[in-house]
């Protein structure tokens, strides 16, 4: 996975996660993460929100 798409999905799942974007979850869905990936943004996601 190439790095600019690690960061287009960051941001897709911050936008479902604050806004409960229906759109947004259907896009997040339809990319095949790992758990180490998803372990990861799920990390980033505390460290820039706390």
């Amino acid at each position: 996975m190439k790095l600019y798409d690690g960061v287009v999905i960051l941001i897709i799942n911050e936008i479902s996660f604050r806004s409960s974007n229906l759109f947004a979850k259907k896009l997040l869905n339809h990319e095949q993460l790992n758990p180490h990936f998803e372990t990861l943004v799920f990390s980033l996601r505390i460290l820039i929100w706390s």
